[in-house]
C-alpha cells in the first residue's frame, strides 16, 4: 500500500488515491479565511480550498472560534459539502462543538454537513506526543539511575 507523502507537517501532500490533498491547522485556516475576507478575496480563497479532493483540518476545537471565524468556516464546509472529502481531527466530542464554534446554530449547521455520509473514527488512548515524551523521560531516568549506580560503587 502506498504511503502518504507530506511536503511539511502541514501543507500539500500526496495520497494513495491520487489527486490533491491539503492539510492545515484549524486556527491557521480561520486566520487565512479572515485575511481573505478583509482583503475582499474570500471567494477566491474558498475556490482554492474547494478544489482539493481531500482537505484535512487538524486541531478543530483546540482554540475556540469567534462568530466571524465560525461563519467563514461554515462557508468553506458548505462549499465542499458532498463534492470533496474533508477530514477533521479534534479532541472535542460532538456535544462540545457549541463551545468551539461560538454559536449553536452555526455549530449545528457545520456538524450537519460534516456528519452526513461520514465515517467517524474515535481513537482512544494516549496522544502519541505524550506517549513519546513519556518514553523519552523513562530513558533519561534509566541513564540517571545508571550513573548513580556507577558512582556509588
Amino acid at each position: 500500500m502506498p504511503s502518504w507523502g507530506w511536503q511539511s507537517s502541514h501543507g500539500l501532500c500526496s495520497w494513495p488515491c491520487g489527486g490533491s490533498a491539503y492539510c492545515i491547522i484549524c486556527h491557521q485556516l480561520i486566520e487565512q479565511l479572515k485575511n481573505a475576507y478583509f482583503e475582499n478575496r474570500l471567494p477566491d480563497k474558498l475556490k482554492v480550498l474547494a478544489k482539493y479532493r481531500m482537505l484535512i483540518i487538524d486541531e478543530v476545537g483546540y482554540l475556540p472560534m469567534d462568530i466571524h471565524g465560525a461563519n467563514l468556516f461554515f462557508q468553506l464546509i458548505a462549499r465542499r459539502y458532498e463534492k470533496t472529502s474533508t477530514v477533521f481531527t479534534s479532541n472535542k466530542t460532538f456535544s462540545q462543538q457549541n463551545e468551539v464554534f461560538a454559536d449553536v446554530t452555526t455549530a449545528s449547521a457545520i456538524l450537519d454537513r460534516a456528519l452526513h455520509r461520514c465515517t467517524v473514527i474515535h481513537i482512544r488512548g494516549e496522544a502519541y506526543r505524550l506517549k513519546e515524551r513519556k518514553k523519552f523521560m523513562r530513558q533519561q531516568q534509566r541513564i540517571v539511575n545508571t550513573l548513580f549506580e556507577q558512582g556509588s560503587t
